[in-house]
């Protein structure tokens, strides 16, 4: 996004917000995550002053996957899909 810049120490957040019988898979920065529901993952690396999520429904159907990246508390981007398997995909950098 125009006007972010990232320096390498710094570390970002992500939030997947979805129903509790929603479930995901998810990369944030450098890890593998999977879960059902809403979920808040705090100090994200960069990857060579990119911070990146992506994330794909696991559960069947037209449920909302919401995928939202922070960077020093303020929010830089939003992804959100109802398709079912849908993936949401957020990158800063």
């Amino acid at each position: 996004m125009t006007g972010c810049s990232s320096r390498g120490g710094d570390v970002a957040t992500v939030t997947i917000t979805a129903g509790k019988s929603v479930c995901w898979s998810a990369v944030t920065g450098k890890t593998t995550q999977h879960g059902c529901g809403s979920q808040t993952f705090s100090n994200v690396a960069s990857t060579h002053g990119i911070f990146s999520g992506h994330a794909q429904k696991t559960t069947p159907g037209p449920a909302t996957l919401t995928l939202q990246l922070l960077l020093a508390g303020k929010l830089v981007q939003t992804s959100q899909t109802t398709a079912p398997f849908g993936t949401v995909n957020t990158v800063n950098g």
